[in-house]
């Protein structure tokens, strides 16, 4: 049952992220200023895959036991 409950936590929060992306900018860390900034889409890539992973840890903690 847990994990039903877990399953549909995880699907309504990739759906809001998908529907409502937060931007990249929120996530990145300090940079060394003289470095260019990767393009845009990878920069998202970089950021929707950070934010499954969250989830999955997220979602990993709560329900073990």
């Amino acid at each position: 049952m847990m994990k039903i409950i877990s399953g549909m936590i995880l699907c309504e929060l990739l759906n809001y992220h998908i529907i409502c992306p937060f931007p990249a900018v929120q996530i990145r860390f300090p940079a060394v200023t003289d470095l260019p900034l990767p393009p845009h889409n990878a920069t998202s890539r970089q950021h929707n895959m950070w934010c499954r992973i969250q989830l999955l840890m997220t979602l990993y903690v709560v329900s073990s036991p």
